[in-house]
C-alpha cells in the first residue's frame, strides 16, 4: 500500500493562513525575478483525429481550466453511498430519485467486499436536499460530507417497487483487472501499433477513478472553506495532464484566490498570525495528525501551496497529449517499459522518473515534427499587478502570432517506438541539454549525466538526481529493446511484439462482478413476482439513466461499514 502523506509545505498555512502564501511568491521572486500568478490561466488546444493515414484537425478549443470546472460540477452534483450488499441497490436508486433525478450512477466494490455507489444527479439541489434529510450516527463526532451510508430499514417499512431492470444502470466490472488478463488482450492485437493502444486503453485512468477524485478535490474545498474562504484547489501532475494511470497518486495544490480585491473600506480586517521562527519544528509535530487524518478520507493524496509551476507543465502535457493521439499510447509504453525493466523507482533516487521519461519522449516528437516546440505554442509576458505593487505575474497564453506547422508524419506507433529507441540509444547525453522550448539538443558543458531543462525556471535540470550508471542501463536497455522488437514483430508467439520487452505480474484480484450479482439478485426477484407495477419513482429513474460500462479502479475504502 502507497504511503499516505501530506505535503509539508501545506502544514504552515494552518499557523500562517495566507501570509505564508505571500512567503513563497517573495521566495520565488527572488529566485527568478518573477511570480507566478494565483491561479490557472486557460492554455488553449486544438484537439486532433486520425483517419486511417490521414489527420484531420478539429479546430475545437477547449481550455484545462473549463474541463477542471466540468469535473468539479460533476463532483459537487454527485454523492458516494455505501450499501451492506447488492440487495439495497435498487432501494438506494428509488430512494434517492426522490430528491432529484439522477444523471449517472457508477457501482463498484473495495478488496474487503464494500459495495459502494457513486450517483450524479441532474442539479445541485437534489444533493443539498439529501444532506439536509441525512442523519448522523449517535455517539460518533458528526461529520457532514457527500459520503454516507445507506442503511437497512425493516421489511415493513419499505415501499414496493418495479421490477427492477438491472441493464438500465451503469455496472462496473471488478475492482482490479488481472495483469494477465491485460497481455492476453495486447497478445491478441494485430501488430505492435494496436498493442500499445491496447496497452494505453487498460491502463489509462478510467471515468469512475476520474470522478471519485474530483469529488474528494471538492470535499477538500469543502472542509477548508469555512477556516479559509478565498482558496482553490486544483489537481496537477499525472491526474490531470492527461497521462495519469490507473492507482495514480492525487496531486493537488492549495490556492489562495487572487482575484478578490481586499475591501479597502472596511476597518474590520481579520486577523491573521504571521510568519513564526519554529515553524518547521512544528511541522514535524503536527505532520503526524495531518497524515492520520486524511489517510481515511484521501488515500495516496499530496496536498502542497508552493509547487506552483508545476500547474503550468500540466497545462504544458496536457495540450501536448491533444495535439496527436499517438503520445500518449507511446508515453504509456515507455514508462511501463521502463518499470519493468526496473529502470524507474517509486522510492526518490538515482533513477530516471516518470516526468523525465515523458519529457524524453515529447523531445523525440519534436525532432521528427510531430509535436511543436514550446516556444511556438505559447507566449510569455510580465505584467506588473496594479493590485500587489511590483510583483509580477508570468501569463501563458496560446499564441496567436506563430502559426503551428502539424506535422505530416504519419509513421505508426510501432516505428515510432524503435526509432525512439534507437534514437536516444545514440545521444550523447555527457554534451547535450535537452530543450523542450527550442526543440534542440545545446551542447553544453555540464556535470549531469542527464540534463534536460525545466520549461519554467531555467537553469534547473529536472533530471539532476539521474546517475551516469542509470543512464548506461537506460541505453544498454534500449538496445536490447530494438533487438526483441525486430526479432518478434512477426512471430506472433507468446511474447511477441511489445510482450518481448514488458514484464506483466499476476496480482491477487479481490474484487467480485457486481454486474452478475445484481443480475442474478433482480432475475431471482423478478420470478417471484411476474406482477408489474410501475411506480412514479422507478419511471422517474429509468428516464434518466443512460448505460454504460466502465473499469473500476479505486485507492481504498472510503468510508468503513460501522
Amino acid at each position: 500500500m502507497a504511503l499516505y502523506r501530506v505535503n509539508m509545505n501545506v502544514t504552515p498555512l494552518i499557523y500562517n493562513t495566507y501570509y505564508k502564501f505571500h512567503v513563497n511568491i517573495n521566495k520565488l521572486h527572488f529566485l527568478k525575478g518573477q511570480s507566478i500568478k494565483n491561479r490557472q490561466f486557460p492554455l488553449k488546444y486544438i484537439s486532433t483525429q486520425r483517419n486511417g493515414s490521414l489527420k484531420r484537425i478539429i479546430t475545437e478549443v477547449s481550455h484545462l481550466q473549463e474541463y477542471i470546472t466540468i469535473r468539479k460540477s460533476q463532483a459537487l452534483k454527485s454523492i458516494l453511498v455505501q450499501i451492506e450488499s447488492m440487495k439495497s441497490y435498487k432501494d438506494l436508486i428509488i430512494y434517492c430519485s426522490q430528491f432529484g433525478p439522477v444523471e449517472n450512477i457508477y457501482c463498484y466494490t473495495l478488496p474487503k467486499q464494500h459495495q459502494f455507489v457513486l450517483l450524479e444527479f441532474k442539479n445541485l439541489q437534489a444533493v443539498q436536499n439529501i444532506c439536509e434529510n441525512a442523519t448522523f450516527i449517535d455517539n460518533y463526532i458528526p461529520s457532514k460530507t457527500n459520503v454516507l451510508w445507506f442503511r437497512k430499514v425493516s421489511n415493513d417499512n419499505m415501499k414496493s417497487h418495479s421490477k427492477f431492470s438491472a441493464s438500465k444502470y451503469i455496472i462496473s466490472k471488478p475492482l482490479l483487472i488481472k495483469e494477465n488478463i491485460i497481455r492476453d488482450l495486447i497478445g491478441t492485437s494485430s501488430s505492435i501499433s494496436d498493442q500499445m493502444v491496447t496497452l494505453y486503453n487498460e491502463y489509462k485512468l478510467d471515468e469512475l477513478e476520474i470522478r471519485l477524485k474530483f469529488l474528494t478535490i471538492v470535499q477538500l474545498e469543502h472542509s477548508f472553506a469555512s477556516l479559509f474562504p478565498n482558496i482553490i484547489i486544483h489537481p496537477f501532475g499525472s491526474f490531470i495532464n492527461g497521462f495519469g494511470k490507473r492507482l495514480s497518486d492525487l496531486d493537488l495544490i492549495f490556492f489562495v484566490d487572487g482575484l478578490k480585491v481586499e475591501n479597502l473600506s472596511s476597518r474590520l480586517v481579520f486577523h491573521g498570525k504571521s510568519t513564526i521562527m519554529n515553524e518547521k519544528e512544528q511541522v514535524l509535530l503536527f505532520m503526524g495528525v495531518i497524515a492520520d487524518t486524511m489517510k481515511y478520507i484521501i488515500p495516496e493524496c499530496d496536498l502542497s501551496m508552493s509547487n506552483v509551476i508545476a500547474t503550468y507543465m500540466s497545462e504544458v502535457l496536457f495540450l501536448y497529449g491533444e495535439l496527436d493521439s499517438r503520445v500518449k499510447p507511446l508515453v504509456f509504453t515507455i514508462r511501463k517499459w521502463a518499470k519493468d525493466n526496473k529502470l524507474t523507482n517509486i522510492y526518490p533516487g538515482r533513477t530516471i522518473t516518470n516526468f523525465s521519461l515523458t519529457l524524453l519522449v515529447i523531445f523525440y516528437l519534436q525532432q521528427i515534427n510531430i509535436l511543436p516546440v514550446i516556444n511556438k505554442m505559447t507566449t510569455y509576458s510580465e505584467i506588473t499587478n496594479e493590485y500587489q505593487q511590483d510583483l509580477k505575474k508570468v501569463y501563458m497564453h496560446y499564441s496567436s502570432d506563430d502559426s503551428i506547422s502539424y506535422t505530416t508524419n504519419n509513421a505508426d506507433l510501432g516505428s515510432l517506438l524503435i526509432d525512439l529507441f534507437r534514437f536516444y540509444s545514440d545521444f550523447n547525453f555527457k554534451a547535450k541539454q535537452i530543450c523542450l522550448q527550442t526543440g534542440v539538443a545545446v551542447e553544453s558543458k555540464h556535470d549531469s549525466a542527464l540534463y534536460i531543462r525545466n520549461p519554467f525556471e531555467e537553469g534547473l535540470n529536472v533530471s539532476k538526481n539521474v546517475s551516469f550508471d542509470e543512464v548506461q542501463r537506460i541505453k544498454t536497455s534500449m538496445l536490447i529493446a530494438i533487438t526483441n522488437l525486430q526479432n518478434t514483430e512477426h512471430l506472433k508467439s507468446k511474447k511477441w511484439g511489445i510482450l518481448s520487452i514488458l514484464n506483466f505480474s499476476d496480482p491477487y484480484n479481490s474484487g467480485i462482478n457486481m454486474s452478475e450479482i445484481l443480475y442474478k439478485e433482480v432475475n431471482k426477484e423478478n420470478t417471484e413476482n411476474n406482477e408489474i407495477v410501475k411506480s412514479t419513482e422507478e419511471k422517474n429513474v429509468n428516464t434518466t439513466l443512460s448505460t454504460e460500462t466502465t473499469n473500476v479502479i479505486t485507492n481504498k475504502d472510503i468510508v468503513s461499514q460501522k
